[in-house]
């Protein structure tokens, strides 16, 4: 009974982790939308394609951008408002394409790194673009 006490004891200390959302810098939508604002690369693109959030405004939005021949071009019909939004301590970006949501778990940000979660499970890893 005496391990059985510090067995508790001992985890009641340990945080809570509802989901497995990771944020190192960020605990509100102001702050989410102050970093994610910027362009990002995606990772497993070898560096050509590209995703633009634009949260400065009251309208946030999103467009995605292919790169050829050393020069960005926006992705057809890849424009998308987008929300912030705090769903029990987790954040999402909810997308908006064309009345559709669409809603990815924001799994871990900070002023360099960005990994998205979709409702599938796959995982996309985004890092900030440093020749904006």
């Amino acid at each position: 009974m005496k391990y059985f006490s510090i067995i508790v004891v001992f985890f009641s200390f340990l945080p809570v982790v509802t989901s497995g959302q990771v944020s190192t810098c960020c605990n509100t939508v102001s702050e989410i939308e102050n970093v994610l604002n910027g362009s990002w690369l995606l990772t497993d693109s070898n560096g050509s394609k590209r995703i633009d959030f634009n949260t400065a405004n009251s309208k946030s939005s999103t467009q995605m951008f292919s790169k050829n021949n050393d020069e960005w071009r926006a992705i057809d019909n890849s424009y998308a408002g987008i929300a912030i939004v705090n769903k029990n301590g987790d954040f999402y970006i909810v997308y908006d394409r064309n009345g559709l949501p669409i809603r990815s778990l924001i799994k871990e940000i900070n002023t360099s790194k960005l990994i998205l979660q979709r409702s599938d499970g796959k995982q996309s890893i985004l890092l900030k673009n440093k020749k904006e």
